[in-house]
């Protein structure tokens, strides 16, 4: 377990944005997925902006007229791996080696999809 000082500074993300190194915001990067959509965490200049892309289900019924995908959004950190996006909180859990393995969406934990080293 890291302990360190946290660096505080003020965000319009309800609460103090803590500010993570370049290799603590690595960590969150990636692609985190369940058959319906998958939220990909991408590092940016001054940390992380995630997307989301929802997924087409073989069989499933499709609107005709779809909605234009959502813009990319901030990721503030309000601690180590609480951060909050568009105003909602978003934790991500590790898994016994203390990787990040999954994004809380809603009420369900959605896995991580990509290979981490």
């Amino acid at each position: 377990m890291r302990i360190r000082p946290p660096t505080v500074t003020p965000s319009r993300s309800r609460g103090p944005r803590v500010t993570l190194t370049a290799e603590e915001v690595a960590e969150y990067a990636g692609r985190y997925g369940d058959p319906s959509q998958v939220f990909t965490p991408a590092e940016k200049c001054e940390g992380l902006e995630v997307s989301a892309e929802l997924l087409d289900q073989p069989g499933a019924w499709l609107p005709v007229l779809r909605p234009a995908a959502a813009p990319p959004a901030e990721v503030a950190f309000l601690a180590e791996d609480m951060a909050v996006v568009n105003g909602s909180r978003v934790p991500f859990v590790r898994d016994a080696e203390g990787r990040v393995q999954w994004v809380s969406a809603g009420l369900r934990l959605v896995p991580r999809v990509d290979a981490v080293a």
